[in-house]
Order: C-alpha cells, then structure tokens, then sequence
C-alpha cells in the first residue's frame, strides 16, 4: 500500500483533556519476603506534567477466586516526545488513577501523535504494579 493512498486521519486537539505523569519502575530486585517483586515507581524526567486526551474503551468483569474483579480500558492520546520515548513497561498516573500501559501506538510512524493503550489499576484487589 503506498503512502498517498492512505486514510488520512485527523487529530482533534479538543476534547477533555487532563494532566498527568508516565512513571517508570527503578527498583532493581526489592523483595516482598514472599518472593514478589516491590515496584518502585519514580515519574520520568520530561514526563510529569503531560496533557492527554483520556477515552475509556470497555469496562469488563471478571470472576476470579469466587470474587468479581471489575476493570476498564482506556486509551489516552498525547503529543509524540522524542526526547523521551514512551513505552509498555510505564504506568500513567493521572490524580487518583493509576493505569498500566498495554500498548504504545505511533500513528504511521509519523512522531506527531502517540495513543496509549491503558488498563486501569483498581484501588481494591489488584496488585497495583
């Protein structure tokens, strides 16, 4: 497929917009005593101020151990940074959320929009990593 034959596809800088973090983990090997891993989040440097465009994509539940664990999927869109790549072993924390980063999508490869593909973390029986 060549390039001029490509959907293009705007982006719309309106929308809802909301400021948040990328953290990633610094801890080498922290131990829980029970032979887990201790996350050690600290924000990136270039990363802690980050106006993103927030759209929740599908809550589900699941049953697990008898007990209903519910979640959502989000997608979050900001500007491409060059200076700082963002990727999938980062965390978003935007006020009291905090999501995880499934996905990083680079539209065409084209350094202008990236969209974050996110599951957010609950604050009750989730790991929270």
């Amino acid at each position: 497929m060549s390039s001029t034959s490509r959907k293009n596809v705007a982006y719309k800088a309106s929308g809802r917009k909301r400021i948040a973090q990328i953290q990633h983990d610094i801890s080498t090997a922290n131990s829980d005593g029970s032979g887990g891993r201790v996350p050690n989040w600290q924000t990136v440097s270039g990363l802690g101020n980050v106006p993103m465009e927030f759209l929740t994509w599908s809550p589900y539940q699941q049953f697990i151990a008898q007990q209903q664990y519910p979640g959502v999927t989000s997608r979050a869109t900001m500007r491409y940074r060059k200076s700082t790549p963002v990727n999938a072993t980062m965390r978003v924390e935007q006020g009291t959320h905090i999501y995880k980063i499934r996905a990083v999508l680079n539209y065409d490869e084209n350094d202008e929009v990236i969209q974050l593909y996110l599951e957010e973390q609950q604050a009750v029986g989730s790991n929270r990593v």
